[in-house]
């Protein structure tokens, strides 16, 4: 149980010794643990990885339940009491926490609230800007892909001519998920997955409907880049510079560690971060072999 709600999580990893890693799924209602099979092994060989289909997604998902309890608060608050878990289990002071796409903004607030409680937090999809400058941001990146490729469809639906179908667009050139152009990968991969049913497969499409209507934003109004934080990426989409990832901002975290294969962000907690120099070179590594949609 976290919080009043029955949530599951799936904890894999090689040895039970090595270092905790705590996955945060995006969405916010689309699970990873249905994909984790496909992707994690390579993190598993260095840490103990764990999977947590959140309140309302995945397995955690049920007909009937109740949204009263659906806020980005309500969240703050379980993953803090998951982490308090996972630490007590396993006998270790920290972890080291993982938020891809809708993750990392909950990550990036769980993190100002216990940084004490991680050795790091790497962003992955880092979400930085408010919904209205994210729209922006795909209506450019498509209109600039369109204009290359003499496409003048998804031209006539930015223009307002037509319904403006951003996933489609998205999909067609590349930007939903890489080296594919559909969402057939994800759900071949979850068919195969051995912790889901089907009945949790069906339930993936229920939940992210769910949290999409009723998460409730009450924690930040705008860009999460308000609150002083300071990001690095590589894509593989070109996107330009003026992405909200790539602000620099007044009040930039004040440390951050560098292992051989690039750089984990923390919250005052570098020192730890050198002594675990080699946690965080097998991390990069780990996420360097991953195949992240």
């Amino acid at each position: 149980m976290l919080g009043d709600s029955k949530q599951w999580i799936l904890i894999r990893g090689s040895d039970r010794n090595n270092p905790l890693l705590l996955f945060l799924h995006g969405g916010p209602g689309m699970p990873m643990m249905y994909l984790a099979h496909d992707f994690q092994r390579e993190l598993e060989r260095s840490f103990v990885v764990a999977q947590w289909d959140r309140r309302g997604a995945g397995k955690s998902f049920t007909a009937g339940m109740s949204s009263q309890r659906m806020s980005v608060s309500q969240e703050i608050n379980d993953t803090i009491e998951l982490i308090d878990q996972l630490r007590a289990r396993f006998h270790q002071p920290k972890v080291y926490m993982v938020g891809f796409s809708y993750g990392s903004y909950l990550g990036i607030l769980v993190t100002q609230h216990v940084p004490e409680r991680l050795h790091a937090y790497v962003g992955i999809g880092q979400l930085a800007c408010s919904e209205q400058e994210n729209r922006t941001i795909q209506d450019t990146w498509i209109r600039e892909q369109a204009t290359r490729t003499h496409d003048q469809e998804p031209i006539d639906e930015l223009n307002g001519k037509k319904p403006l179908d951003r996933e489609r667009w998205l999909f067609k050139y590349g930007g939903e998920i890489h080296s594919a152009h559909t969402w057939w990968p994800l759900l071949w991969s979850g068919l195969r997955c051995p912790e889901y049913g089907f009945q949790d497969v069906v339930n993936v499409k229920r939940g992210v409907d769910f949290t999409a209507r009723n998460l409730r934003y009450d924690v930040i109004d705008g860009s999460i880049l308000d609150n002083g934080i300071l990001y690095f990426w590589r894509s593989h989409l070109g996107l330009p510079r003026k992405c909200g990832a790539l602000r620099w901002r007044q009040k930039p975290l004040k440390k951050a560690a560098i292992g051989k294969r690039g750089m984990i962000l923390g919250a005052d907690i570098t020192d730890d971060l050198v002594d675990h120099r080699r946690s965080c070179d097998g991390l990069w590594m780990g996420l360097a072999s991953c195949h992240f949609w």
